[in-house]
């Protein structure tokens, strides 16, 4: 059973989305309130043995760069020994619009802007990574503010990585070892 974490103010918003919504198992994730009820929900669903999605920057990149990560995800997997596996989408900035109003004022700017729907041509990719058990006995006491550093650059040479190989295969440039897997 898959269990995913979503912002009230679009999945809640109404009756018949918050039925939606919990037909398929959507946690209620509500920033304004602080994450700690989100975090017990998350932790409830871990402990019945349901997989959770949950989108540690708390939203969409408005333009496909990596945000700031907000608390709690770690520390949720770390209490429950979860692993955690990273997952890069990659062209979601072109197929919705980040949004913070309501779901009606979301649906009349979709109307007003037609752009904002992902045309037939339009590519989404993504990336699984390994699952990954975060193990305290070698940790080297980092600050939160220096795990997100080391996990932006690490997501940051995957990213630039993938590219360099894409452009090596159409012939672009000439020569690119590829470090996929390197990090440690």
């Amino acid at each position: 059973v898959t269990c995913w974490g979503g912002w009230t103010g679009l999945l809640f918003h109404r009756p018949w989305t918050r039925l939606v919504s919990r037909a398929l198992r959507v946690l209620p994730v509500d920033p304004r309130t602080g994450p700690l009820t989100s975090l017990a929900l998350g932790s409830a669903a871990l402990g019945r043995g349901c997989i959770l999605v949950w989108f540690p920057e708390g939203r969409r990149s408005p333009d496909g760069a990596l945000q700031a990560f907000r608390p709690g995800v770690g520390t949720l997997a770390l209490a429950r020994s979860a692993p955690l596996i990273p997952v890069r989408i990659e062209g979601s900035d072109g197929e919705l619009i980040a949004y913070g109003g309501s779901l009606d004022e979301y649906l009349e700017l979709c109307k007003q802007d037609p752009s904002a729907y992902a045309g037939p041509g339009e590519r989404l990719l993504m990336a699984i990574g390994e699952p990954e058990l975060l193990d305290t006995r070698n940790d080297p006491r980092l600050s939160p503010a220096e795990c997100v550093e080391l996990y932006r650059q690490m997501a940051t040479t995957r990213i630039l990585d993938e590219r360099l190989v894409t452009l090596q295969r159409q012939g672009r440039i000439g020569f690119h070892v590829a470090s996929l897997g390197e990090e440690a």
